[in-house]
């Protein structure tokens, strides 16, 4: 049985179809536009806030009501995702002491990554919708996740891997029994569209781009939920949220989540959320630089952040930005190696593409670009774990070799002496 608790509705037009009919907006597709469909709850037409009272379930399941459900008969894909930690930044990693800087740590997640909110979602609805093959374009913790999820659901497979992807990732799609496939760049896009036609199901993002599976992006806004309740709801509104952003599913889905809490009387206004892109792939900041409706496509420059590394983001990305009063901040590659060493000082191994939020925070109270006090919380979007570390991101600690015992006593008391 189809839950009616929810359904898909284009951001564009305001056209309703079932969940079942994921795709682009048949409404606006006959009027040669192009429209987004997204999760839209009863709970929130209806104002009914006890959707937000957590239940027993773990996890990101605990707001089931305000997640899509597919079949009421169909329990949820989970692997434990969710419940990662709030953690306030002992010691002073913001300019001058600065505001109170909390990390949301994601790499506590299954598979190490902010991705497993996104698949358990995606493969979840997968699952409900009868598909028995999933594909997913991915850098490496996406292709993981999707992996992992797929494999828990009983489902097949592909992963269409960048071809900068660390050999760690690969081996762990491989090892969750999926098939890593290695395409030319310019082929990627070609295939995943043929696959997507032949019945694929895309755990990922797909035409027109960026849309992303709308499922999905769900999963994100459990992120919201999570800090309202560890920050507290009263700071919340003071609250600026830095995200590390490529295609900007996440920072849509985060802001999505706190745009419901605001809808259902939890918090008084969403937070400012901060798009942080490296300096050679920001189309958001070009977008805001020209003031433009649309984001532009921008020439990709090399940066270890690969995760967030992209020449194009999706307009459901800025206008989350400018929806929450907020802003693209592009940082060099110098400041995302320096945040990410500074997060190693402090126990927290991520990869590049976390360290651009800190990086983030740190440019903008560098600038005095706040106009207002309030708690920082940086997204720390993945595990450092299999993520090769530029020298620059590496902290300071070195390793020792000696020939002999006594040898290497010597060496450890004159390097802590």
């Amino acid at each position: 049985m189809t839950s009616i608790s929810s359904w898909l509705e284009c951001s564009s037009c305001g056209h309703r179809v079932p969940l079942e009919a994921f795709g682009a907006c048949g409404s606006c597709a006959a009027e040669h536009r192009t429209g987004v469909l997204e999760v839209a709850y009863a709970a929130i037409a209806e104002l009914d806030s006890s959707v937000l009272v957590p239940d027993a379930r773990p996890g990101i399941w605990r707001w089931h009501g305000l997640l899509p459900v597919l079949n009421d008969a169909h329990p949820p894909i989970s692997l434990g995702e969710g419940d990662t930690p709030l953690l306030h930044a002992e010691g002073s990693i913001a300019p001058d002491g600065g505001p109170g800087v909390w990390l949301k740590y994601e790499g506590k997640n299954p598979t190490h990554s902010f991705k497993d909110r996104f698949q358990a979602v995606a493969i979840s609805a997968a699952a409900a919708l009868g598909m028995t093959r999933v594909v997913c374009a991915s850098t490496g913790n996406h292709g993981v996740a999707a992996a992992a999820y797929a494999a828990r659901a009983g489902l097949q497979c592909v992963v269409l891997t960048h071809e900068e992807v660390p050999m760690a990732h690969v081996e762990a799609i491989r090892q969750f029994g999926a098939t890593p496939v290695a395409v030319p760049p310019s082929q990627r896009s070609q295939l995943l569209s043929r696959l997507v036609d032949d019945g694929w199901y895309p755990a990922t993002t797909y035409w027109p781009f960026p849309v992303s599976n709308p499922y999905g992006v769900e999963g994100y806004k459990t992120i919201a939920y999570e800090i309202a309740d560890q920050l507290g709801a009263d700071q919340v509104a003071a609250a600026h949220v830095f995200v590390p952003v490529g295609g900007g599913d996440s920072l849509y889905g985060i802001y999505k989540g706190f745009r419901e809490l605001q809808q259902l009387g939890a918090v008084h206004r969403p937070p400012r959320l901060y798009a942080c892109q490296p300096e050679g792939a920001a189309p958001l900041a070009a977008a805001e630089a020209r003031n433009a409706a649309e984001v532009p496509r921008v020439e990709v420059q090399r940066s270890p952040a690969l995760s967030i590394r992209e020449a194009e983001t999706g307009g459901h990305a800025l206008r989350a930005l400018r929806d929450s009063g907020g802003r693209a901040v592009a940082v060099a590659d110098v400041e995302i190696m320096d945040a990410g060493a500074r997060l190693g000082r402090l126990g927290l191994s991520v990869d590049p593409a976390s360290a651009a939020s800190l990086a983030g925070a740190r440019a903008m109270l560098k600038s005095g670009g706040f106009d207002e006090g309030g708690p920082l919380v940086c997204i720390l979007t993945a595990s450092g774990a299999r993520w090769p570390q530029p020298p620059g991101l590496l902290p300071s600690g070195q390793q020792l070799a000696a020939t002999s015992a006594d040898q290497a006593y010597r060496a450890i008391l004159a390097l802590t002496n």
